[in-house]
């Protein structure tokens, strides 16, 4: 992982298999050895911050692997990844200050409950930092396909929609998860924000 000068901040390790617990990804970390330390769960940076255009469009992805891929095939792009749609909501919203902000994590937003909790979290974070949704948007793509690394090495479309238009698409139990999230660290009404159509990248 690379931090925004290009410099290696932290090491994982892609298993070839999933181990009993369910990680496929291993930190490069003395944490569990005597005077050892952890790796952090530092931000995956495709772009040098202090050379980012003033209204540059960010990406944010879940995994290092997805940003190098995408990167690779759509090295317009300024991209950053956290490991994990938990990890690094405070230093995303940080970096992103002001600038409008694409959320490419997969799509089981749409089936997984604790994946669309995430997504509400870092959205509401964002709307209590910059005061409107109007900077955020969700990347989307061909419902079919989980991943947006994997809709880029397709070549299919990745294109955006609304934080609006993201909860219309929700199921009835995932729209109220999303909304008691966004409600609970922002308060903001469901109904009153957001509804511009769909950009393309």
């Amino acid at each position: 992982m690379r931090d925004g000068s290009g410099r290696i901040q932290a090491c994982q390790t892609r298993l070839p298999f999933a181990a009993k617990n369910g990680l496929r990804y291993l930190w490069l970390s003395s944490s569990g050895l005597p005077h050892g330390t952890g790796s952090g769960s530092p931000l995956h940076f495709k772009f040098r911050p202090a050379d980012l255009p003033y209204y540059a469009r960010i990406v944010i992805v879940e995994g290092v692997l997805k940003a190098d891929v995408l990167y690779a095939l759509r090295p317009e792009l300024y991209i950053v990844a956290t490991p994990c749609v938990t990890a690094n909501h405070g230093a995303l919203v940080e970096l992103t200050l002001g600038r409008p902000v694409w959320i490419g994590f997969d799509q089981d937003h749409y089936s997984n409950e604790t994946v669309c909790f995430h997504l509400a979290s870092l959205i509401a974070r964002r709307l209590r930092r910059e005061k409107t949704l109007a900077t955020t948007r969700i990347a989307s793509w061909d419902a079919h396909v989980k991943g947006i690394d994997d809709a880029a090495v397709r070549n299919l479309p990745i294109t955006s929609i609304s934080v609006q238009q993201w909860l219309d698409r929700l199921s009835p139990r995932f729209r109220q998860i999303a909304m008691t999230r966004l409600s609970g660290i922002a308060e903001v009404s469901y109904r009153t924000k957001n509804r511009s159509g769909s950009q393309a990248v």
